[in-house]
């Protein structure tokens, strides 16, 4: 697999982009309620610069799995890189107060 669960981001680009694409949309396809695909799915979606499909795939992952902390960052960074920092924040702000200890750099 080329993304596991101790590196929450896909590396690489181009061929790779479409490496990781093709299984992950195959196995969605076979399993649609699964959250860790949608995330893996939405992040490969971010490398192709699909914002609006990775966004859709994330949300995704959120709902299916609210407890996972790498989905709402994720999520979260998304809206940064558009420019969308109330959602952004909101999302920053609900991470530090559900745990505080994990989020002392100040952003």
């Amino acid at each position: 697999m080329l993304v596991s669960p101790g590196h929450p981001y896909p590396q690489g680009g181009g061929e790779h982009d479409a490496r990781c694409r093709l299984p992950l949309g195959v196995m969605l396809k076979e399993d649609p309620s699964n959250d860790a695909l949608h995330y893996y799915y939405g992040m490969c979606k971010l490398l192709e610069r699909k914002l609006p499909e990775a966004e859709k795939h994330l949300l995704k992952a959120v709902e299916l799995d609210p407890s996972n902390n790498w989905y709402r960052e994720a999520l979260a960074s998304l809206y940064d890189a558009q420019g969308r920092s109330d959602k952004s924040a909101a999302i920053y702000l609900e991470l530090y107060d559900k745990d505080p200890k994990s989020y002392t750099t100040p952003f």
